[in-house]
């Protein structure tokens, strides 16, 4: 709410929010779940807000005590945040080795290879999500867009219709074959996938570019 709010409100929300995370903290100290809510706050919120990176790696050196593979992703987080690119590829990497059959380490990891423009370690990670979550479909939503980087339309086309058929209202999987179809001069059934997007996504998300093309 606070972000869909005027400044004063925002603040006053805001304060609330960050008074009900620290509270469920201070409730049960042993809480993953609430520490990574906390962490997520001090790192979104700014400054004037309570907002404070210094404070999100207190929550994530809590977290790493509990639980090491959650420690690891908590500090990826931050260093994401803090655009430490390398050091957010080492934490998702040490993550996985205390545990590598989570799917989601691999998803996180592969994103940040796509966005350093390392595609083909990208599609490396994305295939591997797929292999342990091959009924997720963001598994194969997030191998469609790494795909897509690679130039390989077709064989993103086939992931993202996989995604759609395990999650018919997997809207950016929706978007993502509308695109392919796009790509290949297949106008008519872009078209009737454009369409299925924006009665998923009527506003925000790609909805004013689906209803443009």
């Amino acid at each position: 709410k606070a972000g869909q709010s005027g400044l004063l409100k925002a603040a006053s929300l805001a304060g609330k929010g960050k008074a009900a995370f620290e509270k469920a903290v201070a409730l049960d100290p042993s809480s993953v779940e609430a520490r990574q809510a906390l962490l997520q706050y001090y790192i979104l919120a700014p400054g004037v807000a309570g907002g404070s990176v210094g404070k999100a790696r207190e929550q994530a050196a809590a977290i790493g005590a509990l639980d090491p593979h959650s420690g690891h992703l908590a500090t990826a987080r931050i260093a994401e945040h803090e655009e430490e690119w390398q050091a957010a590829e080492a934490a998702y990497r040490e993550a996985l080795e205390l545990q590598p059959d989570r799917g989601a380490t691999f998803n996180s990891l592969g994103y940040l290879l796509l966005r350093g423009k390392r595609v083909d370690e990208a599609l490396v990670a994305f295939r591997r999500y797929v292999e342990l979550s091959p009924g997720d479909a963001n598994a194969h939503d997030s191998l469609g867009e790494g795909l897509l980087a690679a130039g390989k339309v077709a064989e993103a086309e086939a992931s993202y219709r996989r995604a759609v058929e395990v999650d018919p209202s997997f809207a950016s999987s929706v978007w993502g074959l509308a695109d392919c179809l796009d790509r290949t001069g297949r106008s008519d059934e872009a078209r009737a996938q454009y369409r299925r997007y924006l009665e998923l996504v009527p506003k925000g998300g790609n909805s004013d570019a689906a209803r443009k093309r």
